[in-house]
């Protein structure tokens, strides 16, 4: 689902990106803008999410560790190891089960937007 999503991001950004370049009324130019920026937000909202999804399952772990967790009670410490255990590996999404969405993420399909958007400009 993350995959399609970012994808048709991707393709709705520079489709807008032509446009907005290609455009010449004023008030489709507003409006096309408007749908980039939607887009761009769509996009944004969900690397930077889980960019810091993946953030605060790392503090997690310190957090727990840094507890007095072993002095507690055994079902305590038992949840606690389990815990640590688990939030070793840090939670995000990941596109295509092989790339994390995060904030580099969002830098590579913003850096490829604009270099699509200028060879389809340098084509035309």
């Amino acid at each position: 689902m993350v995959t399609i999503t970012l994808g048709l991001g991707i393709i709705a950004l520079i489709i807008t990106a032509l446009q907005l370049w290609l455009g010449s009324d004023p008030s489709v130019i507003f409006q096309i803008a408007q749908v980039f920026s939607f887009v761009f937000i769509e996009v944004s909202m969900f690397c930077l999410g889980s960019s810091l999804i993946g953030t605060v399952s790392s503090d997690l772990d310190f957090a727990i560790y840094s507890s007095e967790w072993y002095v507690a009670d055994v079902k305590f410490r038992k949840a606690a190891q389990m815990l640590m255990v688990r939030s070793r590996r840090n939670a995000n999404l990941t596109a295509l089960r092989m790339y994390p969405v995060n904030l580099e993420t969002l830098e590579a399909i913003l850096q490829f937007t604009y270099s699509a958007t200028a060879l389809a400009i340098g084509n035309i």
